[in-house]
C-alpha cells in the first residue's frame, strides 16, 4: 500500500524531535507549532509530540468530543480549546469526534 510508518518500542520512543519531524514531513504530514512541538491533526485524530516540559494549548475550529487514546491521563471532554501538560519528548494521541 506504500504507507509510510515508523516502528518504535517503549524503550525506543522518539527522543529526537528533529528525526520525528523529518519523518512526518517526508510522509506528507503538515506539522506546525511556534514552540517546536510536532502536531498532527486529521482523519479524526490529534497527535502531539512535545519538545519540552509544559502546557500545550489545543485550539480547534469548532467543538469536538476529545477522547484520550495514548499518553497523559486526560478527561474526555467536549470543547473547542483545551491544554495538556506534557513532559519533554512525550507523545499524546486523541480521537476527535464532532460534538
Amino acid at each position: 500500500l506504500n504507507i509510510p510508518f515508523g516502528q518504535v518500542s517503549e524503550n525506543n520512543l522518539y527522543d529526537d524531535v528533529t528525526k520525528l519531524l523529518d519523518f512526518l514531513v517526508s510522509s506528507g504530514v503538515h506539522c506546525y507549532n511556534d514552540k517546536g512541538n510536532v502536531i498532527y491533526s486529521g482523519n479524526g485524530y490529534l497527535g502531539i509530540h512535545s519538545i519540552s516540559d509544559g502546557a500545550v494549548d489545543i485550539s480547534l475550529p469548532k467543538k469536538f468530543r476529545i477522547i484520550p487514546l495514548l499518553g497523559r491521563s486526560f478527561p474526555e471532554q467536549i470543547a473547542d480549546s483545551s491544554f495538556v501538560d506534557m513532559k519533554k519528548y512525550e507523545t499524546v494521541l486523541f480521537e476527535l469526534n464532532e460534538a
